[in-house]
């Protein structure tokens, strides 16, 4: 009998891989509790006659006494519960255990149709205007991360030059 293939010998290879497995599975242990996303800021970038362009802030915490990785976001701008604009973020990162941290994702609005409708129904083109902006953080590991937040935006015209 070849003494590799011994009943010993086997279990002590099986055990070996059962610990290998058990350890690698350590590794990628779920999060004890979620991850909070929230909307930290929205701000007005540069606009032109097609589109108006915002950066959204989303502000990342993570409750759990293990860092969380993320490897980007995206964000949908609804108005009106129509879609009006969307954006992505690719940069990852890792949320320090029992810390937070801000992700940048700039988002374009390309509806300006509907935009223009929200004005005429809600009065001045300077008037802040109820939105909703819904986007989930993606994982290295696990499910996104799905959030949604109320936000007043301004949709103020660009000036013709």
């Amino acid at each position: 009998m070849n003494p590799a293939l011994s009943p010993s010998s086997l279990a002590r290879r099986l055990t070996l891989l059962f610990v290998a497995a058990a350890l690698a599975g350590c590794a990628h242990q779920k999060l004890d509790k979620s991850i909070d996303v929230s909307m930290a800021n929205v701000e007005t970038l540069e606009h032109t006659p097609t589109e108006f362009r915002y950066r959204v802030s989303l502000r990342i915490q993570n409750p759990n006494l293990k860092d969380a990785t993320y490897s980007g976001a995206s964000v949908a701008l609804m108005l009106a519960g129509k879609r009006i604009g969307t954006g992505v973020a690719s940069g990852g990162g890792t949320v320090p255990r029992l810390g937070e941290t801000i992700v940048k994702v700039n988002v374009t609005v390309s509806d300006l149709a509907a935009v223009r409708q929200a004005i005429g129904m809600y009065g001045a083109p300077d008037r802040r205007i109820d939105c909703v902006i819904n986007g989930q953080v993606l994982r290295e590991w696990g499910d996104p991360l799905p959030f949604r937040s109320n936000v007043e935006m301004q949709f103020i015209p660009p000036v013709a030059r």
